[in-house]
């Protein structure tokens, strides 16, 4: 019955071509729930890399629950374009909409696998900044995001226009897999993810030889930049497609920042909660100004508003915790300088309107 429905609802395009369908949001919570599985898989071995040193195995409990994941996502995803060529598909349509580049990163993942053995047999285990940028490290990365990104595209594909101001309930696959993905780019760079490895400026101070500690400082103002990109672009992709429901932006950030914050051991756990908080302020002036392309100038002021108040927010912690240590200059331009950051980023994805003669062009 399933693949008649399946069927039924085949398109095809006015060349005859016919047309990857959607899959249910069913289907989107099974990929998401397999794909939570390969993540909570990396998310052990990102720990394992950074806090157990001399494992000297790559076939440890953790690569278990990472490439059993792996192996359930392949399964599946299999499983889906069989259902879909025996209700009547073929060729490129067998693969559901928005899951082509899961697809490719089952493949990647797979042959990523087989590179990132021969590269522990011949290399060793890696430890901290080396296994964040071990190669192999590193296209098991990119094979997860295709995997578990397919739902956020399969939803952004859609033509349906009732689905562009959602329910949460609605709205939670496409979340769910977005804030996974954005989860994975950032433990990519985890070793700049600021709400992890900012340092208390009066340790830096510290620790740090006089003529090393301007290097060090720059490193750390760079950190805050760089996380204030990772964590607000996929916000900001969110509301160019569509009017997002109140709590998905804490949802989004809390996903990420609690992701990394368990690779990294568990450090700094106060700041997932400062991320839930600033999530909450973008889900406010969502809700209240329709922040989104059609409303630039609410758009930009929360791409303005949120960096500003997640980093008052770490520093506000770190100054109750015992003190900045930082001069006030660093931590009130930075604070004010990720705010500004990602007002530009607002610009370039949502530009001036362009003048007529030029749009025709």
């Amino acid at each position: 019955m399933a693949g008649a429905m399946i069927a039924r609802q085949a398109r095809a395009t006015p060349t005859g071509r016919q047309m990857a369908a959607k899959l249910s949001r069913r289907d989107d919570l099974v990929t998401i729930v397999l794909g939570q599985v390969l993540m909570l898989g990396l998310a052990i071995d990102g720990w394992a890399h950074h806090t157990q040193p001399g494992v000297e195995s790559f076939f440890t409990p953790w690569h278990g629950v990472l490439y059993a994941g792996y192996g359930a996502c392949a399964i599946w995803t299999s499983w889906l374009i069989l259902r879909q060529r025996r209700a009547g598909y073929r060729g490129r349509a067998a693969i559901p909409l928005g899951y082509m580049p899961g697809v490719i990163g089952v493949l990647i993942f797979g042959f990523s696998g087989i590179g990132d053995l021969v590269w522990h047999l011949t290399i060793g285990i890696e430890q901290n900044r080396k296994a964040s940028l071990s190669p192999s490290h590193l296209l098991l990365f990119l094979g997860i995001v295709l995997i578990v990104s397919s739902p956020f595209r399969a939803a952004w594909a859609s033509d349906d226009a009732t689905e562009d101001a959602p329910s949460l309930r609605a709205f939670l696959p496409a979340l769910l897999s977005l804030s996974g993905a954005a989860a994975i780019v950032g433990a990519m760079h985890i070793w700049l993810w600021g709400l992890v490895y900012l340092r208390d400026g009066r340790a830096a101070t510290a620790a740090i030889p006089p003529e090393a500690l301007s290097v060090t400082q720059d490193l750390d103002l760079a950190m805050v930049l760089i996380t204030t990109i990772l964590l607000l672009t996929p916000l900001l992709l969110l509301l160019l497609r569509w009017r997002p429901p109140f709590g998905s932006a804490a949802i989004l950030f809390g996903i990420v920042a609690g992701l990394l914050c368990a690779v990294s051991g568990f450090r700094q756990p106060t700041d997932v909660a400062v991320a839930l908080g600033a999530g909450l302020l973008g889900d406010l002036l969502i809700r209240h100004f329709a922040a989104g392309p059609a409303r630039p100038s609410a758009f930009r002021s929360l791409a303005l508003a949120v960096p500003v108040a997640l980093w008052s927010g770490h520093f506000l912690v770190t100054w109750l915790s015992g003190g900045i240590g930082w001069p006030v200059e660093y931590w009130t331009g930075i604070t004010l300088l990720a705010g500004l950051t990602g007002l530009g980023l607002s610009i370039l994805l949502v530009p001036p309107t362009l003048p007529a003669h030029v749009a025709r062009r």
